[in-house]
């Protein structure tokens, strides 16, 4: 591991232990007989993380990645639940509606609780019914 990523690891555990300044120098001055990271070489700098480590102190998640993993849609493999994608983002950038409204809109629609379950029919039925609220609010779904 690079010397940069050790002190990166070293002041991640700072954090998680919740450790001030001062306990936080002393405790590398007790383990490498130096008070700043920079002064530290690789040794001293995995000294240090064995010294958390022995602590108590482990590694966690990168933060964050849970809720990106969240957000996250696959592309659909249907050509129509692409196109109702693309054009409630379009009326949403236009403001007509919100993002997080598309599944309840096609549950009005069409009675099935999610767009990814519509069938070929059901799915054109949705685009025509985005083409007209396009339509009455004056919005161009062409791109």
């Amino acid at each position: 591991m690079s010397r940069t990523a050790l002190i990166a690891k070293v002041h991640i555990a700072k954090k998680d232990l919740g450790l001030d300044d001062d306990t936080y120098r002393d405790v590398l001055e007790t383990v490498t007989g130096k008070t700043s990271c920079r002064d530290i070489d690789a040794a001293g700098l995995s000294a240090v993380l064995d010294h958390f480590a022995a602590r108590g102190w482990a590694p966690g998640k990168v933060a964050g990645a849970d809720k990106r993993r969240q957000n996250f849609r696959a592309r659909s493999t249907k050509k129509y639940v692409r196109l109702i994608y693309v054009y409630w983002r379009l009326l949403t950038e236009a403001g007509v509606t919100n993002k997080a409204g598309l599944d309840a809109f096609v549950k009005r629609q069409t009675k099935v609780d999610s767009v990814e379950w519509l069938s070929a029919a059901q799915g054109n039925q949705v685009i025509e019914a985005l083409k007209e609220m396009a339509r009455r609010a004056g919005v161009s779904l062409e791109r």
